[in-house]
């Protein structure tokens, strides 16, 4: 157990600690691998025949080329944060790249869902899970079962935007 600033319990450090990385099956490396650094401004990793690596965010995504790779149908996706003078940026050049946009907004926070060149789908979020909870607090889904305190001390505290 690790002691946190600001905490009065202990943080559990074995077992999961984050994403590690997230992997995208494209059929094409070029258009996507372009879209994501010229579109999204991620850094490039590496790039080969069968395999590319970008950092956005300071999230490491890699595409991998598969001829058989089917966009997803479902609500399943990633989203990606962004503060918001850069999500009006970010989603005025997603919407002007001619990406395909797959839903409109239907939650609290300023989204963009959109596909990536190979069909995954995409989410630019300007919120925070923070913000989420509050909403629902306000405006509950269902059956809503929050968990106070999950989120640490600060949790009722607000956030600037």
């Amino acid at each position: 157990m690790k002691r946190v600033p600001g905490r009065k319990t202990a943080v559990k450090t074995e077992g999961i600690t984050g994403i590690n990385h997230i992997t995208f099956s494209v059929k094409e490396l070029g258009p996507v691998f372009r879209f994501y650094r010229e579109v999204l401004g991620a850094t490039p990793v590496m790039v080969s025949d069968r395999s590319a690596y970008v950092l956005l965010g300071g999230v490491w995504i890699a595409f991998v080329l598969e001829a058989t790779a089917r966009p997803a149908t479902a609500y399943s996706h990633v989203a990606f944060s962004a503060g918001p003078r850069a999500y009006r940026s970010l989603a005025a050049k997603i919407r002007g790249s001619g990406a395909e946009l797959w839903q409109s907004n239907q939650t609290e926070g300023d989204s963009t869902y959109f596909c990536d060149p190979s069909g995954n789908r995409l989410e630019l979020h300007r919120s925070d899970l923070r913000r989420r909870l509050a909403h629902i607090r306000k405006h509950p889904e269902g059956r809503a079962r929050l968990f106070p305190g999950a989120l640490g001390r600060s949790e009722g505290k607000k956030e600037r935007a």
